[in-house]
């Protein structure tokens, strides 16, 4: 009798003792690719403001991790040695050389668009999380771990494969 008593009470504290199960959904993400593409004509007065700009959207780039594809295309010999400082310049920063693409713009392509002497794309996945509720003290969160899920999937260095 005593051990079924025991039994009985110990059975009571382990099962009257749990809470019920946290159904938290944690955060969603969206992830999307982001194309910038630069194209830059050397004959014109805008040149070197434009060349800054590329410049500036370069460093950018880098300082976001770098994780992304960059094609660079040109149609002119000044073109291309552009286009090889821009190669040389990501590939300093740690893009990976499998990443860069350089090539030669056809004649026929280069006259059906815009002339111009060289073009950088970047194309690059970046995720957008979703903002979480502000937390007050005695209200009980219905969105736990909301700020520890965003911060992660913002940590993720490609993004690209949150998708598959």
């Amino acid at each position: 009798m005593k051990r079924l008593l025991t039994l009985f009470f110990a059975i009571t504290v382990l099962t009257a003792c749990a809470d019920h199960a946290d159904d938290t959904l944690g955060s969603e993400a969206l992830v999307y690719q982001q194309v910038d593409t630069f194209t830059i004509s050397l004959k014109h007065d805008a040149t070197k403001h434009d060349q800054q700009q590329l410049l500036d959207y370069l460093t950018a780039f880098e300082a976001d991790g770098a994780n992304g594809k960059v094609d660079v295309r040109y149609s002119t010999q000044q073109g291309k040695l552009w286009a090889l400082k821009v190669k040389q310049r990501l590939l300093n920063n740690g893009l990976k050389p499998s990443d860069i693409a350089v090539q030669r713009q056809s004649t026929e392509q280069s006259t059906a668009t815009i002339a111009f002497d060289y073009a950088v794309t970047i194309s690059a996945y970046k995720v957008k999380t979703e903002t979480c509720p502000i937390l007050t003290s005695g209200v009980k969160q219905r969105r736990k771990g909301c700020f520890v899920d965003s911060l992660r999937l913002k940590q993720i260095s490609h993004p690209e494969q949150l998708t598959r």
